[in-house]
């Protein structure tokens, strides 16, 4: 498989940004960080997101696209990744993110678990710590579930994929939410999703959003929940193939997993809990 990095040239930019290297691509976009530049050595790692050229010219793919980053720039807050500046490179739309250095709770779970050789399971997070993370995670949505419109209407923004993920916990101990590209809200009287319609990561879906039902904010403190859980305890809340976890999800019921020999995960080397 091609490295991520060598999928672009080097030396290309994104109108005036500079691409060092790419992070990421996923089904409907590509993840680059990049630098920007200006007057008298002034430079800026940021994060660039954007569309993926196939997708271009398909009206309804660009529209989410396009919802994502307008949606991402009404959400200036301290646990919630800032857009910067919205352009384009031909027909394909990018926006400018904040870039965050460190590692998201999935990373840091993972490489604890590669310390203590269990492939799957992550050593124990201080209690205090997950707290702090669970905190600003919430402190985040919180804010993005109370925001209204330019004439006062709620956006009734729901997120719809928190999970370790989208929670990235920053060098310096700062935590942030990232992600609202399939976030479901109310945007320029527009709803966004329909009922019937299943996206996110299924293990911390909400019985409703398992269901493929009407989704509102108490989905994304749902799935909060879920992240505290598996943080707190090293395990997965639900686990297995996809149907019988929606069908574990829509019952309400969390299966006892396989109890794991939990350790500190203060060697990992990242401060994690300041709000």
């Amino acid at each position: 498989m091609e490295e991520l990095s060598d999928l672009f040239h080097k030396g290309q930019r994104l109108g005036k940004y500079q691409l060092i290297r790419r992070l990421a691509v996923g089904g409907m976009a590509e993840i680059y960080l990049a630098q920007a530049s200006g007057l008298e050595g002034f430079e800026k790692l940021i994060v660039l997101k954007r569309i993926l050229p196939q997708h271009a010219l398909d009206p309804q793919l660009r529209r989410m696209f396009m919802d994502e980053a307008r949606l991402m720039a009404t959400l200036t807050h301290p646990h919630i990744t800032q857009v910067y500046d919205v352009g384009s490179e031909g027909d394909a739309p990018f926006f400018a993110m904040e870039y965050v250095h460190g590692a998201n709770l999935r990373e840091i779970m993972n490489a604890a678990g590669r310390v203590t050789g269990l492939e799957h399971q992550a050593r124990e997070i201080p209690l205090t710590h997950a707290i702090g993370i669970l905190a600003a995670a919430a402190a985040g949505l919180h804010f993005a579930h109370e925001q209204i419109g330019s004439k006062g209407e709620p956006l009734n923004i729901v997120h719809r994929d928190v999970s370790p993920d989208n929670i990235i916990v920053g060098m310096n101990g700062e935590t942030k939410l990232v992600d609202f590209g399939v976030a479901k809200s109310v945007l320029e009287g527009r709803a966004e999703t329909e009922a019937g319609v299943i996206k996110g990561k299924y293990i911390y879906f909400s019985p409703e959003q398992a269901a493929g039902d009407k989704v509102d904010f108490r989905t994304d403190i749902y799935a909060l929940g879920v992240v505290f859980y598996r943080l707190v305890t090293g395990v997965k809340a639900y686990d297995g193939p996809g149907l019988k976890v929606l069908q574990q999800i829509q019952r309400g019921r969390i299966e006892r997993q396989r109890e794991s020999k939990l350790a500190p995960i203060s060697t990992f080397g990242i401060c994690v809990g300041k709000s």
